[in-house]
């Protein structure tokens, strides 16, 4: 999603739904019918829903310049980064965005996004040397619900 050659400095996207491989998620030995990659779409697609890969296809589509992944199931409660499944989540994210030069990031209560400021002003101004923005993610995993505070340093 270009807007006069400018593209979105960060897509937060949804990532409700995600098929866990056994070897990151033992969980999927055990119990009834075993989820797939397309089954596990399919249910994210039916509730409206996103899966991780779906997220990564929309940052590359609009080539977003960073993605963070939000809403997760409560089959992961209280996510934090160095959860294997979190890093599952935004590595499955990751490759379908196709960018080399960075990572999705399956963000986490009171996680935090610095976002350098674009000049406006022609380069060298001083103007053009302002502080970045930084995002806040409240991600609330009880009540599915997202809210996002923009600050300047």
């Amino acid at each position: 999603m270009c807007l006069g050659g400018i593209y979105p400095s960060l897509v937060i996207h949804e990532s409700t739904n995600a098929w866990i491989p056994p070897d990151v998620d033992r969980r999927q030995l055990y119990g009834g019918a075993r989820k797939t990659p397309q089954s596990v779409r399919e249910k994210a697609i039916s509730k409206g829903h996103s899966t991780p890969d779906m997220a990564g296809a929309f940052a590359r589509s609009v080539q977003a310049e960073r993605l963070a992944l939000i809403h997760f199931s409560d089959m992961f409660p209280n996510p934090s980064p160095s959860d294997p499944i979190m890093r599952e989540i935004a590595r499955q994210a990751t490759v379908a965005w196709g960018r080399r030069d960075a990572s999705a990031i399956a963000a986490h209560d009171l996680f935090w996004i610095d976002i350098p400021q674009r000049p406006v002003e022609p380069s060298g101004s001083p103007e053009s040397n302002q502080a970045p923005v930084q995002v806040e993610l409240y991600v609330k995993p009880t009540f599915g619900t997202t809210h996002w505070n923009q600050t300047n340093r």
